[in-house]
Protein backbone atom coordinates (compact mmCIF):
# COMPACT_ATOMS: atom_id res chain seq x y z
CA UNK A 1 0.00 0.00 0.00
CA UNK A 2 2.95 2.31 0.68
CA UNK A 3 3.33 1.81 -3.04
CA UNK A 4 0.42 3.07 -4.15
CA UNK A 5 0.45 6.34 -2.06
CA UNK A 6 3.69 6.96 -3.15
CA UNK A 7 3.25 6.72 -6.65
CA UNK A 8 0.28 8.74 -6.01
CA UNK A 9 2.06 11.53 -4.45
CA UNK A 10 5.32 11.62 -7.22
CA UNK A 11 2.14 11.41 -9.66
CA UNK A 12 0.47 14.76 -8.32
CA UNK A 13 3.73 16.56 -8.00
CA UNK A 14 4.10 16.28 -11.64
CA UNK A 15 1.18 17.37 -12.68
CA UNK A 16 1.38 19.98 -10.39
CA UNK A 17 5.10 21.02 -11.72
CA UNK A 18 3.32 21.63 -15.27
CA UNK A 19 1.56 24.30 -14.15
CA UNK A 20 2.16 27.92 -14.50
CA UNK A 21 2.26 28.65 -11.29
CA UNK A 22 3.73 25.95 -9.79
CA UNK A 23 7.10 26.98 -7.02
CA UNK A 24 9.17 23.86 -7.14
CA UNK A 25 10.83 24.80 -10.17
CA UNK A 26 12.03 27.73 -11.91
CA UNK A 27 10.27 27.14 -15.05
CA UNK A 28 7.28 24.33 -15.58
CA UNK A 29 7.91 21.12 -16.71
CA UNK A 30 6.46 20.20 -20.18
CA UNK A 31 3.10 19.54 -20.14
CA UNK A 32 2.88 16.35 -22.21
CA UNK A 33 5.82 14.94 -19.85
CA UNK A 34 4.46 15.56 -16.74
CA UNK A 35 0.72 13.99 -17.60
CA UNK A 36 1.78 11.57 -19.04
CA UNK A 37 4.04 10.70 -16.38
CA UNK A 38 0.99 11.10 -14.45
CA UNK A 39 -0.88 8.59 -15.98
CA UNK A 40 1.72 6.32 -16.19
CA UNK A 41 2.34 6.52 -12.45
CA UNK A 42 -1.03 6.60 -11.71
CA UNK A 43 -2.13 3.13 -13.33
CA UNK A 44 0.98 1.86 -11.41
CA UNK A 45 -0.19 2.79 -8.42
CA UNK A 46 -3.99 1.45 -9.43
CA UNK A 47 -2.54 -2.00 -10.34
CA UNK A 48 -0.78 -1.76 -6.97
CA UNK A 49 -3.98 -0.93 -5.33
CA UNK A 50 -5.15 -4.17 -7.43
CA UNK A 51 -2.99 -6.07 -5.30
CA UNK A 52 -4.98 -5.24 -2.16
CA UNK A 53 -8.55 -4.90 -3.03
CA UNK A 54 -10.82 -5.74 -5.83
CA UNK A 55 -10.75 -3.44 -8.82
CA UNK A 56 -13.60 -0.80 -7.53
CA UNK A 57 -12.96 -0.14 -4.43
CA UNK A 58 -8.90 0.03 -5.84
CA UNK A 59 -9.98 2.46 -8.20
CA UNK A 60 -11.81 4.62 -5.57
CA UNK A 61 -8.88 4.08 -3.36
CA UNK A 62 -6.43 5.90 -5.72
CA UNK A 63 -9.28 8.56 -7.18
CA UNK A 64 -9.44 9.23 -3.32
CA UNK A 65 -5.63 9.74 -3.07
CA UNK A 66 -5.21 11.71 -6.16
CA UNK A 67 -8.08 14.24 -5.48
CA UNK A 68 -6.42 14.42 -1.53
CA UNK A 69 -3.15 14.68 -2.59
CA UNK A 70 -3.82 17.70 -5.07
CA UNK A 71 -5.32 19.24 -2.18
CA UNK A 72 -2.66 19.00 -0.40
CA UNK A 73 -0.29 20.19 -3.10
CA UNK A 74 -2.32 23.10 -3.21
CA UNK A 75 -1.75 23.62 0.16
CA UNK A 76 1.70 23.37 0.51
CA UNK A 77 1.54 25.64 -2.27
CA UNK A 78 0.29 28.76 -0.49
CA UNK A 79 1.65 28.00 2.86
CA UNK A 80 4.76 26.76 2.21
CA UNK A 81 6.47 28.86 -0.18
CA UNK A 82 10.05 29.02 0.71
CA UNK A 83 10.46 24.89 1.45
CA UNK A 84 10.86 23.24 -2.22
CA UNK A 85 11.88 19.95 -2.01
CA UNK A 86 12.29 18.92 2.17
CA UNK A 87 8.57 19.77 2.07
CA UNK A 88 7.68 17.40 -0.46
CA UNK A 89 10.06 14.63 0.81
CA UNK A 90 8.70 15.26 4.69
CA UNK A 91 5.21 14.61 3.27
CA UNK A 92 5.92 11.23 1.25
CA UNK A 93 7.72 10.22 4.48
CA UNK A 94 4.99 11.42 6.42
CA UNK A 95 2.12 9.42 4.74
CA UNK A 96 4.64 6.32 4.35
CA UNK A 97 4.75 6.02 8.32
CA UNK A 98 1.46 7.03 8.53
CA UNK A 99 0.52 4.25 5.92
CA UNK A 100 2.65 1.77 7.84
CA UNK A 101 1.53 1.91 11.02
CA UNK A 102 -1.95 2.19 10.43
CA UNK A 103 -2.46 0.02 7.54
CA UNK A 104 -4.57 0.19 5.13
CA UNK A 105 -7.13 2.12 7.34
CA UNK A 106 -4.79 5.28 7.94
CA UNK A 107 -4.74 6.67 4.54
Amino acid sequence: MELTVFLTWIACLLSYSASVNQKLFDKPLNKRFAWAGFIILVSVALLSALQWHIAVTASFYVLALVMAFWGIVIFMHGHISNKKFPSAITAVMFLSVLVSAGGQYAA
